[in-house]
């Protein structure tokens, strides 16, 4: 399987339009009252972790899992994970956003 596969290949562009808007690492949310930034941060820190475990999988692999065998289907299993976690986070946001009225 590979990344491609695991992909939402209906992604709108308003999940592109709140994912271009999130902070960088160690910017703040632009509103010290956002009630959706911890979201935000989760969001901002899990594609991160996709785009560095997609990178060098091997550099993420604390537990040594790796090299064993079935490399391929740990890491298609562990970026499927995550990027499931996003998809959770993205729709959480959305949520938020829309109770807190972001215009």
């Amino acid at each position: 399987m590979v990344l491609a596969e695991l992909l939402d290949p209906d992604a709108t562009a308003r999940d592109e339009d709140m994912i271009k808007d999130l902070p960088k690492p160690g910017e703040t949310c632009p509103r010290p009252d956002d009630p959706c930034k911890g979201l935000r941060d989760q969001l901002r820190d899990h594609m991160r972790k996709l785009f560095d475990y997609g990178s060098n999988p091997s550099g993420s692999d604390n537990e040594g899992i790796l090299g064993k065998g079935g490399d391929e289907k740990v890491i298609a299993g562990r970026m499927k994970n995550l990027i499931n976690q996003i998809k959770n986070f993205t729709r959480l946001l959305r949520e938020c956003e829309a109770r807190n009225a972001k215009k």
